[in-house]
């Protein structure tokens, strides 16, 4: 396999050092448009930092990390928990969005928040019965990050999310403080769906009628 990098040929990109060299130049330069994820999320023409709408945006975070007992999500953990403030995709999820361009395209990307209900976000259901997609690529990219770590010194982790959702009632003993839900790209990833695992900790179905809440966490 060869390839061409500026006046450069006969490139073999088989290389380790070469791959990634490749792999800057059509993640970065502003001509390779079909592929630029990096340019199109951190160069002064970027287009990738999205405005996350408030319907959105989640309560709180935490990073999960490889080989913990307990999930940071977990309401016993709230000290790992961090007040969600950006008001635009930043961080790790334009990192997410510049490598879902490089890989299956950079359309779409730039008016969809990480957190949007399509092909580019959280929000969507994983389909396992149909392509991967863009979303599927970035979560592939951070579980191989988590693989080896006897190799690396560090890794890309998963981020698990808290949303603010209802407010117990009576007679629970927390009646009148708000509740949560958790879901993240663990929840993603095993398939959950972040709509049905929200309306899981009401205590009324779509219906109405008294249910059992499933998953709450005291928010604060």
């Amino acid at each position: 396999m060869r390839g061409y990098i500026d006046n450069a040929h006969n490139v073999n990109l088989y290389l380790p050092r070469n791959s990634f060299l490749g792999f800057l130049t059509a993640a970065a330069h502003q001509y390779c448009t079909a592929s630029n994820g990096l340019y199109r999320a951190y160069s002064s023409a970027a287009t990738y930092a999205t405005d996350i709408n408030s319907a959105d945006k989640p309560f709180k975070y935490c990073y999960e990390q490889v080989g913990a007992a307990t999930r940071c999500s977990a309401e016993n953990n709230k000290t790992q928990w961090k007040t969600f403030t950006s008001a635009r995709d930043d961080g790790l999820n334009l990192l997410g969005k510049a490598i879902m361009a490089y890989n299956r395209g950079t359309g779409g990307l730039h008016n969809r928040s990480y957190f949007s209900n399509t092909d580019t976000g959280l929000k969507r259901a994983k389909n396992p019965n149909s392509q991967g997609t863009k979303f599927d690529y970035w979560m592939d990219i951070k579980g191989k990050t988590q693989i080896d770590r006897s190799r690396y010194s560090g890794y890309i982790p998963y981020v698990s999310y808290i949303w603010k959702r209802g407010v117990y009632t009576a007679p629970d003993p927390k009646a009148g403080q708000p509740w949560c839900f958790v879901y993240g790209e663990i929840e993603w990833i095993d398939g959950k769906n972040w709509s049905t695992t929200k309306n899981n900790g009401s205590d009324t179905d779509v219906l109405g009628n008294p249910k059992t809440p499933i998953g709450r966490v005291s928010c604060e």
